[in-house]
């Protein structure tokens, strides 16, 4: 049995080295032109964002264990970042959920039914009610129902990805 390597390496083994030197050159003119943090902040992200596509489970287990430390890590953070890294889990959440809706929609899981869903959908009910009823202005309604839906929908998406 022998192993293919993409894009033909045998032939070419200098095609690593060429893309290793490329990121290379394209984060140093990155960092010149911006801040450093910012730079370490987006390939952060992206590495965040490919390890989300392919193992959302380890992507679970990093904000299980981040998200009780965040008010406290976020205190440390640059100003040149602090807005990036405060949205961060969250965007990391919306990023699961958005992967389990991809499983669900192309078949490769099913979706599970929990009995708490029915409870969930009517408190999300009732907190829309009630930023209409009590005329809060919208969108510090929506800024408010904002944080406790983030933690309805990664209760969702742990569900439906079922790590063991």
């Amino acid at each position: 049995m022998s192993l293919s390597l993409p894009f033909q390496l045998e032939r070419h083994p200098k095609v690593p080295m060429v893309a290793l030197f490329g990121t290379a050159v394209v984060i140093g003119a990155l960092t010149v032109l911006f801040s450093p943090w910012k730079i370490f902040a987006i390939m952060l992200s992206l590495l965040c964002i490919v390890v989300t596509l392919y193992r959302p489970q380890v992507t679970i287990l990093f904000l299980a264990a981040y998200t009780p430390f965040e008010p406290f890590l976020l205190k440390f953070i640059s100003d040149d970042i602090y807005l990036y890294a405060r949205y961060f889990s969250e965007g990391l959440v919306y990023l699961l959920v958005g992967v389990v809706l991809l499983r669900l929609i192309t078949g490769k899981q099913q979706l599970v039914k929990t009995p708490i869903d029915l409870p969930f959908f009517f408190f999300v009910l009732i907190m829309a009610t009630s930023v209409i009823v009590n005329t809060v202005p919208l969108a510090t309604g929506i800024l408010g129902i904002r944080q406790i839906i983030r933690y309805i929908l990664l209760f969702f998406a742990v569900v439906q990805l079922k790590p063991d």
